[in-house]
């Protein structure tokens, strides 16, 4: 199911102990990081500063979103059973010639970081004559005590290098491809297990629960990103019934 809301109070209907594994990828908030709120409507090269979002700002004063960010993740331990398993993906910015690496993530509490693993995207996300191509993001696994359930026979990718190029053929203007939270949870649930994604957007984590055989839910606070999650999920289901 996807319940349409903040992912702060949704959190809250959530039971202890209830979720196997979170795969997910917040809000950048690169416009605020640029000095600038400009838009991309694109959603596979980001010409613009910022992420034109149905429903959210992507330029926050950054310590509010920074720490928006901490008391989220932080809560999300809560939820996750012993042994289970959370992915961030995000990635470096750069302002004012300094690359702004996502430090926040190691403010998170209570969570083990087990590891980093680096998106190749196989293409640049910004066009800059005066750095080298940028074509990597990050993805924070990160683990409810420090033995996690594994399975890494089930893995498309064993390495921590992930190449997969974006997804080109969704409307949503900020997404990662089915393949990366496939990894992640063939990586760490079982069949049946439970999958969250708090920033469900176009519902891609949702899509490859199923395809795992995982129940999902989702958060998402825009009404046309359910929709599209929705519509997305059911045609999933369709095609392993075919």
């Amino acid at each position: 199911m996807i319940i349409q809301g903040d992912c702060h109070e949704s959190l809250k209907t959530i039971e202890d102990n209830s979720i196997q594994c979170i795969v997910t990828s917040p809000p950048y908030n690169k416009g605020n990081l640029n000095g600038k709120a400009n838009s991309s409507s694109g959603n596979h090269i980001w010409k613009g500063f910022g992420i034109n979002y149905d429903s959210c700002s992507d330029a926050r004063p950054q310590d509010e979103y920074e720490k928006d960010m901490v008391d989220l993740f932080s809560s999300m331990y809560r939820v996750v059973k012993e042994g289970g398993s959370m992915f961030i993906n995000h990635k470096t910015i750069l302002k004012d010639k300094t690359a702004h690496f996502p430090k926040w993530l190691f403010d998170i509490r209570d969570w083990n970081l087990y590891q980093t693993i680096v998106w190749d995207r196989q293409c640049s996300c910004n066009i800059r004559k005066e750095v080298f191509f940028p074509r990597t993001e990050w993805i924070f696994w990160f683990t409810k005590g420090k033995k996690p359930k594994t399975h890494k026979d089930r893995c498309e990718f064993k390495s921590d290098i992930w190449r997969i190029s974006p997804d080109k053929n969704n409307p949503h203007p900020a997404t990662f491809p089915v393949e990366l939270p496939l990894n992640c949870i063939h990586m760490t649930t079982d069949p049946g297990d439970v999958v969250l994604d708090p920033f469900s957007g176009s519902g891609t984590t949702g899509v490859a629960s199923i395809m795992c055989g995982c129940e999902y839910i989702g958060f998402e606070i825009s009404e046309n990103y359910v929709n599209l999650a929705n519509e997305r999920i059911e045609k999933a289901k369709e095609k392993l019934n075919e």
